[in-house]
This record gives structure tokens, C-alpha cells and sequence, in this order.
């Protein structure tokens, strides 16, 4: 019996052991596998970027009449094809900065800025689309002037992002844009008065590639990348972000705290698709860096 259970046992470790190795050469596999996909993605971006880049060129010199007379019904067609390619354009900008961000390419630049200037930057820049649809947005800012140590660039992405959504996915109503300071840095929030989204959006939002559930109807291309980069960017500036609603059509908010951050660069999220590591590190000398530099 005693050599019978002990056979059993050796029999059994082997069977683990050849198994956890299977598992671990699978995963290899699949790290190789995502490798490919992210360095593909990134010329694939690369190329697509040139020629759309040409083609909006020649679309605003034609518009222009540059290559003779633009009739009314010509310059529909125009706005049509520009609004397209624009499209095709953010979608390759998204790609780009996911393979960035995957590859620990992205590179950052801190320095002081004044929150409030930037978030009123770009409030005017999209209030013309929302008087498209008959949208109000409406900017409270904060009081004082409040300087952040950010990367101008990447937190504006952000409020973009956030302020074109509302508009996207509002049919009729307001856009509320609100700063809010505190102790230790700065709240934005973006609610709107559109379409809204259940409890069991909340949590994946923010996840690669997805879409709330009810947006189907909404006839708004979009693919989930967006959102996701936002995700990345806030996080490398040692914040966090967030997403509610009440429920599907009562409106929702979507948000992010950062810290002021004075004098020292932030916790870098450094992402991957199995999982997520914090990594401290110290300011360089200009205050520029790229994730791998971090690694």
C-alpha cells in the first residue's frame, strides 16, 4: 500500500510539473503573440497616418478654392469627406498612443500649468460642436488660479476626450464642466444630461476596446480606445479616474482626481495586459521621460 500511494504521488507531481510547464510556455506564446499585434498595430498607425495626413491637405486646399469654384452642394461633399477622414485620423492617433503605452514609449513632459486656462482652452474649442447640437456647455471653473505640475498635452487629451463624449452621447440638454480643488490636488468632472448607462458599465469603461451597452443606437462611431488612454494618462500622474450614472437615459459623469504633484514626477502605471506594476522614481533633469525609461 505504502508503495502503491507513493507511486501514486510521484506519478501525480509529474503530471503537475509537466503541466505548469505547458502553462508557462503557453504564456510566453501568448506574450510573443501580443508583441507582434502591438509592434503591427504601431505600423499599421504609422502608415495610415501620412496619407490621411495628405488627403485633409487637400481637402481644406480644395475647400479653399484653391483648384477652382466650391458649389454649396460641393462643399457638403467636402465636409462630409473631411469629417470622415477626421475620424479615420483619431482612430490612428488612439492606435498610436496604445502601442506607446503598451510598448513603455510614451513620452511625458512635466512642468507648471494653470489647470483652469487649460480646461477653458478647451471648452472654447468644442463649443462650436455642441451649438451644432443645440448643446449648452457650461464651464465653472475654479476660483483662484490653480497650477498643477502636469503634462499639459496629456491631461488636456483627457478633458477633450471627456467634454467631446458628453457631446457625443447627449441628444438634447447641458454639459456641466466643474474644477474642483482640494488639500492635495484637483477634481475635473464632465456631467451631461444624455443617454446615461447602467451599473454594469461602470467598472469596464475604462477597460480596452469597450463600449457601453446601450450605445448601439446612438449611431456615434467610436471603438473604446479613448477612453482607455485617458485611463493611462491620469494614472501616470499619480491619479485616478472614474464613471457614473444613475442609469440608461439619466445622464452620466465622468471624472478624475490628479495631485498638484509640486516638485516630484508621479507614480508611473506601467500597463500590460496581464497585469499592472507601480514603479517610484525620481525627477530627470528637464523633467522629461518616456515610460521606458522607468522600466
Amino acid at each position: 500500500m505504502l508503495v502503491r500511494s507513493v507511486r501514486e504521488e510521484v506519478t501525480r507531481r509529474k503530471e503537475v510539473t509537466k503541466l505548469a510547464k505547458s502553462l508557462e510556455q503557453a504564456n510566453l506564446r501568448l506574450q510573443e503573440l501580443d508583441r507582434q499585434k502591438t509592434e503591427f498595430l504601431s505600423i499599421a498607425s504609422h502608415q495610415l497616418r501620412t496619407p490621411l495626413s495628405i488627403i485633409k491637405g487637400y481637402l481644406e486646399l480644395i475647400s479653399d478654392g484653391a483648384y477652382g469654384k466650391v458649389t454649396k452642394k460641393m462643399r457638403e461633399i467636402l465636409g462630409d469627406m473631411d469629417e470622415s477622414n477626421e475620424r479615420l485620423v483619431k482612430l490612428v492617433d488612439d492606435f498610436l498612443d496604445i502601442t506607446r503605452i503598451e510598448q513603455g514609449r510614451t513620452k511625458f513632459s512635466f512642468d507648471t500649468y494653470d489647470m483652469n486656462e487649460l480646461v477653458t482652452s478647451v471648452v472654447k474649442e468644442l463649443t462650436n460642436r455642441a451649438k451644432d447640437k443645440k448643446l449648452k456647455i457650461v464651464w465653472k471653473a475654479s476660483k483662484e488660479k490653480e497650477d498643477i505640475y502636469m503634462d499639459d498635452e496629456k491631461v488636456r487629451h483627457v478633458v477633450f476626450n471627456y467634454i467631446d463624449n458628453a457631446i457625443k452621447y447627449t441628444p438634447k440638454g447641458n454639459i456641466t464642466v466643474r474644477l474642483e480643488p482640494d488639500e492635495q490636488g484637483l477634481t475635473l468632472r464632465v456631467k451631461d444630461t444624455g443617454i446615461g448607462f447602467g451599473k454594469e458599465d461602470e467598472a469596464n469603461f475604462f477597460q480596452k476596446f469597450y463600449r457601453g451597452k446601450n450605445v448601439e443606437g446612438t449611431n456615434v462611431n467610436g471603438t473604446g480606445l479613448g477612453i482607455y488612454v485617458c485611463r493611462k494618462f491620469i494614472e501616470t500622474h499619480g491619479g485616478h479616474v472614474w464613471a457614473k450614472s444613475k442609469g440608461t437615459g439619466k445622464g452620466s459623469e465622468f471624472g478624475f482626481w490628479i495631485p498638484y504633484q509640486k516638485g516630484a514626477v508621479p507614480k508611473i502605471m506601467q500597463p500590460s495586459d496581464l497585469e499592472e506594476h507601480e514603479t517610484d522614481i525620481a525627477i530627470p533633469k528637464k523633467d522629461t521621460f518616456t515610460l521606458a525609461s522607468v522600466v
